[in-house]
């Protein structure tokens, strides 16, 4: 092996591999040697910029008009708790000119925190640099972006602060002519880094008086031959140190490298072109023809907010995304992927010019659209028509913005994954998924890779997890070493998906991962690497081979970051009212335009908000204080708005005198309105308004009177009803829980607490995880365990048992505790004063049932799940904390016992004692997570029979009812009425009962009424789900004008034939927890009345 006269690779001594090794390593340090090592040659000439200005844009937006903003920009990109007053981002500012700018010298610091800065860099390029690559070299320990002078155009983005994920040098040109040798940039600095401004460590919370300084700012020669040889000399010692011993091309690349090291540094004038011969020699050796092949795709994951706000996230959409088109216009072969069409909505309101840069290269097939939904949202928590609505709204986006819907779902870094996903996704025209979250997991490895995933109904999805594990490698020899190493699926599949590019906090790629993948292309001894190709052509490759796959049927359970189920419970709570709100206000939408023919408002910008707050470190709780400030300012006014909506609606429904005193229901549940308690008599008055129903006063529903006994002996208090007898301790514990027989011929009466047990217990526990503060609770927190109380006091009020006690000075309860007049439910309304630091506070009440052979039952979306209560193989006890919606229930034959909230989501069912997680008390990354006060609301049902029988599913949903629980008050306070659309004082308002929808199966769920989004003709949308988990034939009658109807998925595609509906009523039929949607087609003629 020589070229012109180079001396053959021979090593004169033996070889210490460690020392030889080091030696390869020294002689590509950026920190070790530079002065002689190849790095140090990167750039041969430097020289300072001739002028540097400084401007305070925080300090001085005061001063400056801020920029006009769209109106049409959605409220969710508001993004701090003043930006509502100014209506935009507090970097959305007029850059002034330069008068207002300062003279600055390197070093002189700046700041604070989350402040934004503007610097005008003056470059005069030395002549004699005429003909040589020429590139700024910037550093101010933060991220920032570049623009042409003026503020007219971005055109790259810097990133500092992270050594590990460096981007400081910008191409000024390839080659410099004498026009460019002066000229002006203009750079944009933010005061956080990519991982934002923890203060001591990454996910502490921020410092707010950090300060930042330009540390580095020339212009220097770049010589393109010594990085294309660096790179070279990368892979080769990829080669050579993850290579195994006993491969020969190990020892061939170390003694190869060794060798150049030797000619460099004997024969320093020798052309490198000539040195990457020999390399190149080396790499020509091909691979088989059927080697493992990796397609390695570009990705940023950015965080819509996790160490910053939603501000600072527009920003890293734009310096990252415009940085990866730079390097599309470089490499043709560079292919790129992203997610998100809130990130993209971003983009085009406040870079437009990136926009239209991005829609030519997604149209070249470069900037590949993947996802599918508004965000990349949490997998657990959101309701299943929440779900929905991010897949509507995604895939509509990108349908309207660029002529495409995304065929795969991407969710590479949520905390699990529900198991009614599939379905979904499959309705939302998505058969791929890719995630990698799984590989976190801490006790058991996820036995695959690649394999089809069915959900509860039966819908099957088709996965890969990219091996290497993480959604953020550097594309080196050892990441696609360890692609092909990881992989589970060997012999099965020869293909697999790579992921390069910085991440969470934004950046991507950076040209030497290109490089270096391309020099990968095809290189005996490494797997085949594939730049050039999409996602899409991974799966389909992919789908070639997956005859050979095994199936995983169930939830995707991350054994990691289970105390986001509670974290943050207020913004919990919200959410579920905001669900709730939005199922009440769009059936109400359809009232309007049924019977009136009142065009339904665009909800799109307000499904938007509450779908940005239900983004994976947002509705998790994993985030920053000043995000939790955020989610919580734009849900409540979201429920503010949503409520006084609903209000002018049924404003217009009924009249005047009938407002304070109407009952509305558009849930799936019975609703019992009780009269206020009769204390001498124990009696109530109760009131049922049917499912789907609207009323104008008590006088036209069911009544029934309930008895309900409550009394207080010694320490304890009895309480009692028609159903179910309980003992309550004097800390509203309960000691005793008796389901009545009822005179039934089949059974007696059944004590439902374990004796010795209680139920309502409250607990506290030690809640110190090992790292990920706001996002785990260890298995080790249930053996510190503390269930002492000091008692405060203790009565009865009214119908109620009220107690006040402590668990510490730092946790005190107030619980008032009743029984439903007509059900066997224990309701409990607490309030906890919460001041803890780390510990967990959950509901525990002890069942007497058997735990053997038995198994928990906890509501996900659309349906339910069971999971294991023993502790019988490490994947069993690994669930030690899980994830629920509205209930969860644990019985036996002909028995049980279930726990229903009204916002929480952590649960456990462990032997037989069910436990409702209620606050936790995390101090990073925010420090006040759930400090003060919380109104947390949860029933304990017990029940003869199956939870179906007993109607577990609809008490669940009566007592989520938002309307009940949440805009009773509201009722009596002014309402605006609908505009334009007024009628006389009593013609067509409702007098009576109306039902608007009647089903005759209660396994069926009717769980949106909406307006149908392709508006072209009379038409609104149904969707109903199966709950109980059989097949279920159902009659549906409805009070609208309906006339026709046809199925639909749930991006409102028509399918099948119109069938037409007669005498407004038809039938439906649904397999286990499956979800059909259908466009309702109503009459033209126009009712202009209720009845």
């Amino acid at each position: 092996m020589s070229t012109r006269g180079l001396t053959p690779v021979v090593c004169s001594l033996t070889k210490n591999r460690r020392t030889t090794f080091e030696r390869i390593d020294k002689f590509l340090s950026k920190d070790y040697f530079v002065d002689v090592n190849l790095y140090g040659r990167l750039y041969p000439a430097q020289a300072p910029l001739v002028q540097i200005l400084h401007w305070n844009a925080t300090a001085s937006s005061a001063d400056i008009a801020a920029d006009e903003i769209d109106a049409d920009i959605d409220s969710a990109s508001i993004t701090s708790a003043d930006d509502h007053h100014h209506g935009g981002p507090e970097w959305k500012v007029k850059v002034p000119s330069r008068d207002y700018f300062r003279p600055y010298k390197l070093g002189d610091p700046f700041g604070p925190t989350w402040s934004t800065h503007w610097f005008i860099v003056t470059i005069d390029i030395p002549r004699e640099w005429i003909g040589r690559e020429v590139q700024l070299l910037w550093d101010s320990g933060s991220e920032a972006m570049i623009w042409t002078a003026g503020q007219t155009e971005p055109l790259q983005a810097f990133s500092g602060g992270v050594d590990s994920q460096m981007r400081n040098d910008f191409i000024l040109s390839k080659c410099v002519k004498e026009s460019e040798l002066k000229r002006e940039l203009w750079i944009e600095v933010a005061c956080n880094d990519l991982f934002g401004a923890g203060a001591g460590g990454m996910i502490n919370p921020p410092d707010p008086k950090k300060v930042f300084s330009v540390r580095k700012a020339e212009v220097a020669v770049f010589d393109r031959e010594v990085f294309d040889l660096f790179t070279d000399f990368e892979i080769l010692y990829g080669m050579a140190k993850h290579l195994p011993e006993t491969d020969p091309r190990n020892y061939e690349a170390m003694y190869l490298a060794n060798h150049i090291i030797n000619l460099m540094k004997t024969q320093p004038e020798f052309p490198i072109k000539e040195l990457r011969k020999l390399i190149q020699k080396h790499f020509s050796q091909k691979n088989g023809d059927y080697p493992f092949k990796i397609f390695a795709l570009g990705h940023c994951h950015i965080d819509s907010a996790w160490l910053w706000q939603y501000g600072e996230t527009i920003r890293k959409c734009g310096r990252s995304w415009i940085t990866m088109i730079r390097l599309m216009e470089e490499y043709p072969d560079y292919r790129f992927v992203a997610s998100s069409a809130q990130q993209f909505l971003w983009v085009k309101q406040y870079y437009p010019v990136i926009y239209e840069q991005i829609k030519k290269f997604v149209k070249n097939g470069q900037f590949i659209l993947v996802g599918g939904t508004w965000v990349e949202m949490d997998g657990n928590l959101p309701s299943g028509e929440a779900f929905i609505r991010q897949f509507l709204y995604g895939q509509k986006f990108f349908e309207e913005e660029f002529g495409q819907r995304c065929d795969v779902f991407w969710l590479p870094d949520t905390f699990g994954y529900s198991a009614q996903l599939p379905q979904i996704m499959r309705l939302a025209g998505i058969k791929y998924f890719l995630t990698q979250k799984l590989s976190w997991s801490l006790v058991n490895k996820f036995p695959h890779h690649n394999f089809l995933w069915r959900g509860i109904d039966g819908s099957e999805v088709l996965v890969h997890f990219p091996p290497g594990d993480s959604y953020g490698m550097s594309l080196t020899v050892e990441d696609t070493l360890k692609t092909v190493e990881n992989h589970k699926d060997k012999g099965r599949v020869h293909q697999s998906v790579l992921l390069y590019g910085y991440g969470d906090g934004g950046g991507g790629p950076t040209p030497a991962m290109i490089e270096r993948g391309r020099r990968m292309k095809d290189i005996d001894g490494l797997p085949k690497v594939s730049l050039n190709e999409s996602i899409t052509d991974f799966f389909h490759a992919l789908e070639e081979e997956q005859h050979n796959l095994n199936r995983w049927s169930g939830e995707l359970y991350l054994e990691l970051h289970n105390g986001t189920y509670t974290t943050q419970a207020e913004i919990k709570r919200k959410n579920r009212v905001v669900q709730n709100l939005f199922r009440d206000v769009e059936f109400l939408d359809v009232i309007l335009f049924a019977f009136f023919d009142i065009p339904p408002v665009d909800r799109s910008s307000q499904w938007h908000d509450l779908l940005l707050q239900q983004f994976h470190d947002v509705l998790p709780g994993s985030s920053i204080g000043l995000v939790n400030q955020d989610a919580n300012r734009i849900l409540s006014g979201l429920i503010e708005t949503l409520n006084d909506e609903c209000l002018a609606a049924l404003a217009y429904l009924v009249s005047p005198n009938d407002f304070q005193k109407l009952m509305f229901n558009s849930s799936g549940a019975k609703i019992a309105y009780t009269s206020p308690f009769n204390a001498s008599l124990e009696t109530f008055t109760s009131y049922l308004l049917p499912p789907y129903s609207l009323s104008s006063g008590a006088t036209f529903l069911r009544q029934s009177q309930y008895t309900t006994k409550i009394q207080k002996e010694k320490n304890s208090f009895l309480m009692e009803n028609n159903f179910v007898r309980v003992v309550l301790d004097e800390f509203g514990q309960i000691t005793s829980m008796v389901l009545k027989s009822n005179d039934s011929k089949s059974r007696e009466d059944r004590e439902c607490i374990e004796e010795g047990g209680l139920g309502n217990n409250l607990a506290l526990y030690d809640d110190v995880p090992l790292f990920w503060d706001a996002w785990d609770c260890m298995d080790y927190h249930l053996e510190a365990r503390v269930t002492a109380k000091t008692l405060v006091d203790s009565k009865i009020v009214d119908d109620a048992t009220v107690v006040r006690y402590s668990l510490s000075k730092d946790c005190v309860v107030t619980q008032h505790i009743r029984l439903a007049p007509d059900a066997p439910v224990v309701l409990v309304e607490c309030k906890v004063n919460w001041n803890e630091r780390h510990k967990f506070l959950k509901m525990e009440t002890d069942v007497s049932i058997s735990s053997e052979n038995k198994r928990g039952i906890y509501e996900i979306q659309h349906g339910w799940v069971e999971r294991p209560v023993h502790r019988n193989t490490s994947w069993d006890w690994a669930k030690f904390e899980v994830c629920c919606q509205r209930w969860a229930d644990f019985s036996e034959h002909g028995f049980g016992l279930a726990v229903i909230n009204t916002g929480s989501h952590g649960f456990s069912i462990r032997e037989n004692r069910m436990s409702l997680s209620m606050l936790r008390a995390p101090k990073a990354p925010d420090s006040e997570a759930d400090m003060g006060v919380h109104g947390i609301n949860y029933a304990i049902m017990a029940h003869w029979g199956t939870f179906q029988e007993a109607g577990v599913v609809q008490q669940a949903i009566a007592l989520n009812d938002t309307w009940n629980a949440a805009v009773s008050e509201p009722l009596r306070k002014e309402v605006t009425l609908i505009k334009d659309h007024s009628l006389d004082e009593e013609v067509g308002k409702l007098n009576g009962l109306i039902t608007f929808f009647e089903l005759s199966n209660p396994a069926v769920v009717l769980d949106a009424l909406k307006s149908f989004e392709k508006v072209k003709e009379r038409a609104v949308v149904a969707r109903f789900y199966e709950a109980y988990g059989g097949t279920a034939l159902c009659r549906v009658s409805t009070a609208l004008p309906v006339i026709a109807m046809k199925e639909c998925n749930i991006l409102e595609d028509l399918s099948g034939e119109k069938l037409t509906v007669k005498d407004k009523t038809f039938r439906i039929q649904l397999k286990p927890f499956e979800i059909k949607t259908f466009v309702l087609f109503l009459s033209t003629d126009i009712p202009h009345k209720l009845i």
